[in-house]
């Protein structure tokens, strides 16, 4: 489902004095809509998600178009195991 919308993807330019790799390109609400946003996502070398947002402009009637930037700051790594105490039954 969320491949489906990424509707392109490029290598961006990595942030000043960071390490990660920037993928970035245009974002679609479900496989076949029209494209509606664009996207961005920081990988480490080793493959860790760092980043990832969703910059989609808005536009309500009557009112200026804005940019709504949902922005999601992660530490998501790579055939991570979780805490077991995450998962712990509290009575």
């Amino acid at each position: 489902y969320v491949r489906a919308q990424w509707a392109s993807m490029e290598w961006g330019d990595s942030p000043a004095g960071s390490s990660v790799y920037v993928i970035r390109g245009t974002w679609r609400e479900y496989g076949n809509a029209p494209v509606s946003a664009r996207f961005e996502m920081w990988i480490t070398p080793d493959g860790d998600l760092k980043l990832y947002q969703i910059a989609e402009t808005i536009a309500v009637q009557n009112q200026p178009p804005q940019t709504v930037v949902s922005r999601w700051n992660v530490d998501l790594k790579l055939d991570a195991k979780p805490e077991p105490t995450a998962f712990v039954l509290k009575r």
